[in-house]
């Protein structure tokens, strides 16, 4: 087990323009939004009940005053200096039933 060597990430970017690590995530529910610590916390689909919490970029703040919690969403995660930062968000609203 000390042997394993984290998973390396895909590379993601716009065309043309440079690549990042990084993957995008997606969740059906958005536990918590604190946009003044600049964080969200979702849960993750394939982990019945597992949350993690996300820094949010200054660049996505803005995005980040919009989303709700109990909302789905896909988040653009990059690395950046060991830590996992949300990049951007496309936000689907709650599912009424």
């Amino acid at each position: 087990m000390a042997d394993e060597v984290p998973a390396k990430l895909i590379q993601i970017g716009p065309k043309g323009g440079a690549k990042k690590d990084g993957f995008n995530l997606v969740t059906e529910r958005v536990v918590a939004v604190n946009p003044e610590a600049k964080q969200l916390e979702v849960e993750l689909l394939a982990y019945d009940g597992k949350t993690v919490v996300l820094d949010v970029d200054d660049e996505a703040l803005e995005e980040l005053k919009k989303i709700k919690v109990g909302d789905g969403a896909t988040i653009r995660v990059v690395e950046e200096g060991g830590r996992r930062v949300a990049k951007s968000f496309r936000i689907r609203a709650k599912d009424p039933n």
